[in-house]
């Protein structure tokens, strides 16, 4: 039991260690959605509401904090000029109502 808690605390001071790193480097694009769906980047990144796209309380209720989907026609776009070709990654944070239902990407 006792080398397990060593592991963990020495994985702990690792991760605190590479979790110093500077995010803004290489950002693209920042969207927090308070109240707009503007790119917080600095890269004018900004994203087009289209249909049914309404503010809601995000996942801690904070008002205007997220975005509702009507799950018909509604998206956000925004341009892909200045998006790196190279490896990437990107993270979503989504709550889905309705699981019962099939839905697709479809690439404009």
């Amino acid at each position: 039991m006792f080398k397990i808690k060593v592991t963990i605390l020495l994985g702990a001071l690792a991760i605190s260690e590479i979790a110093t790193a500077d995010l803004n480097k290489g950002l693209v694009a920042y969207y927090p959605f308070n109240g707009n769906a503007n790119d917080m980047s600095g890269n004018n990144n900004n994203g087009i509401l289209h249909g049914g796209v309404s503010l809601t309380s995000d996942h801690n209720g904070n008002a205007d904090g997220a975005y509702s989907f009507n799950g018909i026609d509604g998206y956000i776009s925004a341009s892909a000029n200045s998006l790196p070709t190279a490896a990437r990654t990107i993270v979503i944070l989504f709550q889905a109502n309705n699981l019962n239902r099939t839905y697709a990407y479809r690439p404009s």
